[in-house]
């Protein structure tokens, strides 16, 4: 009959076994939390996505600026006053090709790219990485713009996306110009009359 006999050495090199397997677990748990953690940060697929959205709204605000500087001296040249460009929508999209695929989720006001309701926080994110601001709430400064409506009549809908706009509605109604009647308004984003005195559509 065999007899085993466990010396305290033996005991003491089976516990020391147990700990370094203890502590490697713990150290490749922490390496593996470590490169996910880089991974997620790093991601080649959502840096991607983020560099060609801001290269698009970059080149999008490039566009609207030489827009702008075009009309601005076309209007001095004529002796006339010119107020940067406020457009939406499909209306942005024809004097804009460049914003097709974003024409829901971005505006131009006073010659500025804003994003709207509709663009992800994480869009947000990376527009104000650039310089360009989201505007939940237009807040109306007195003025009133018709631009929408004067250049382009005959259409049967439209979208209204300041509060310059909304006042151009107003004016366009109350002035008897054009009813709307049969005709679709498409408010685009939330609007702050700012308590100046307005006078009802109609």
């Amino acid at each position: 009959m065999d007899i085993k006999i466990i010396t305290k050495d033996k005991e003491n090199k089976q516990g020391i076994s147990l700990i370094v397997l203890v502590i490697t677990i713990i150290v490749i748990v922490i390496i593996a939390v470590a490169v996910i953690l880089t991974l997620a940060k790093n991601n080649p697929i959502e840096n991607a996505k983020k560099a060609v959205f801001q290269n698009d709204l970059k080149t999008i605000q490039e566009e609207v600026s030489m827009y702008d500087s075009n009309e601005y001296l076309e209007a001095l040249l004529a002796g006339n006053t010119y107020t940067k460009v406020t457009t939406s929508g499909e209306e942005m999209v024809s004097l804009f090709p460049n914003t097709k695929n974003y024409k829901n989720k971005i505006k131009v006001v006073r010659g500025e790219i804003k994003l709207i309701e509709n663009a992800t926080e994480r869009e947000k994110l990376w527009a104000s990485e650039i310089g360009i601001e989201s505007q939940i709430t237009d807040v109306w400064d007195g003025s009133t713009d018709t631009a929408w409506y004067d250049n382009n009549k005959d259409a049967t809908s439209y979208d209204i996306s300041t509060a310059e706009e909304l006042a151009g509605l107003a004016k366009v109604v109350n002035d008897g110009i054009d009813t709307f009647e049969g005709k679709t308004i498409n408010l685009m984003n939330s609007l702050d009359l700012n308590n100046i005195k307005w006078t009802p559509i109609g």
